[in-house]
């Protein structure tokens, strides 16, 4: 993501828990993994903990009980 302001994206500790890794540039953040993605619990908190309009993109992550 080019033109971005890295220290407003504080959720990129998350992204990191679900395998991705990550490069931070003055203006830019590059995340990248080559393995699946990896279930991660995550709770949404007022800024600038974890953003509420990212929780259902997060979701889709969550792993199914008994799978």
């Amino acid at each position: 993501m080019a033109d971005a302001i890295p220290p407003h994206l504080r959720y990129l500790a998350e992204l990191a828990e679900t395998g991705r890794q990550t490069t931070v540039k003055a203006d830019s953040v590059r995340v990248m993994g080559d393995q699946p993605l990896q279930a991660a619990d995550m709770n949404t908190k007022n800024n600038p903990g974890f953003p509420t309009d990212m929780q259902a993109q997060y979701m889709a992550l969550r792993r199914r009980r008994g799978t």
